[in-house]
């Protein structure tokens, strides 16, 4: 997989893999770096809390969650671990909720470890996995709260 993207053209446009192979972005900057966007990114700066710590904590002090963007924190879980946090974010959400997250190597679903409670978006997270940027990733998940 890393053989097919690493020859492609579109590759010099990730930003995070040509920092990672050079250390510079050379004019392929993030999003959030981008100067069309400094102002709505200036305009909404205050809505953004920086929180460091456990899942698990952040549900205790912030209450009820819509969206989840996680990363690849689920492959350093045993499955017992996985669980209980799972149904630690089945607590601190409410139907509808989405959640986004990759899978590196173990594959892991909110989905598939409880599907009473998660629906899996098979369509959209493949769409996603297919233009991802991080091509090291083995998936892309989206899961929505039932």
């Amino acid at each position: 997989k890393a053989e097919s993207h690493l020859i492609t053209s579109e590759t010099q446009q990730k930003y995070f893999l040509k920092f990672i192979l050079t250390g510079s972005f050379n004019g392929a900057l993030p999003h959030y770096a981008r100067e069309e966007n400094f102002k709505k990114i200036k305009a909404n700066i205050e809505r953004i809390e920086i929180f460091e710590g456990f899942a698990e904590t952040a549900f205790k002090k912030y209450d009820r969650f819509n969206y989840l963007n996680l990363s690849n924190i689920f492959e350093y879980m045993d499955e017992s671990t996985f669980k209980n946090v799972t149904q630690g974010i089945i607590d601190a959400t409410d139907e509808g909720a989405k959640f986004a997250y990759w899978n590196l190597m173990v594959p892991r679903r909110f989905s598939s470890a409880f599907p009473d409670h998660f629906q899996y978006h098979r369509e959209e997270s493949d769409n996603l996995s297919s233009i991802d940027k991080c091509f090291f990733y083995n998936c892309f998940v989206v899961d929505e709260r039932r």
